[in-house]
């Protein structure tokens, strides 16, 4: 009977265990993902971790995933090399909203900051087929789904509320993060081990055999 209560209070300290390490794991999981989707989408597009921060509230709060518009902002740096050459529908669209993508040296303009002009301006035009038009010849397929997002309100504002209020994504915040995924993965081997020790000192399989004899 002592051996039965000693692997059944055993069974429930690995349990306790478990769950509360899990519960900690599983919430600092999602910030770490949350992190991580953001950084690695701003090193794709070139675009500022606190931009893509602001729009993907903007996303979330008209219904859309995040997801749904990273293509399009992946593709923008192209799009910009593309506009920069001249004679296609990329570059003309550019010049119809008067927005440079090269600077006064002729490089290309900030990924972040020809993104901010692009959406203010379209922001400001009236919601018609035009404007749609050069959403689709600027930011590609998914260039309406981002106008949809903003609903008319300035991406600045959804950057600052998600800066004020949302998850930090800034350069630490990433560190952070891969810290994180590491950490993880250490606290999995620590407690595989943690659950090999008790079962150990109870007596292992002799006493899980014994128990499952007086079942």
């Amino acid at each position: 009977v002592g051996g039965l209560v000693a692997v059944m209070g055993a069974g429930a300290l690995v349990g306790t265990l478990t769950a509360a390490t899990r519960a900690a794991f599983n919430f600092g999981q999602q910030i770490a993902d949350l992190r991580n989707d953001i950084t690695d989408a701003s090193t794709r597009s070139g675009i500022a971790a606190d931009t893509l921060q602001g729009l993907r509230l903007a996303a979330e709060g008209s219904g859309l995933s995040f997801s749904s518009l990273t293509s399009s902002l992946d593709m923008f740096g192209r799009r910009l090399s593309e506009a920069a050459k001249g004679g296609n529908a990329t570059a003309d669209a550019f010049e119809k909203l008067k927005i440079s993508v090269t600077d006064g040296e002729g490089n290309l303009r900030s990924a972040d900051d020809v993104l901010r002009e692009l959406l203010s301006k379209l922001n400001q035009m009236p919601n018609d087929g035009e404007r749609s038009a050069l959403a689709v010849d600027t930011l590609g397929r998914s260039g309406t789904k981002l106008l949809q997002a903003l609903s008319g309100s300035e991406l600045e504002d959804f950057v600052t509320l998600a800066r004020e209020f949302g998850v930090n994504v800034g350069p630490d915040a990433a560190t952070s993060a891969g810290r994180w995924q590491r950490a993880s993965a250490e606290l999995s081997v620590v407690l595989d081990g943690l659950k090999g020790e008790i079962f150990d000192v109870i007596g292992g399989a002799g006493a899980l055999f014994t128990f499952t004899e007086n079942i």
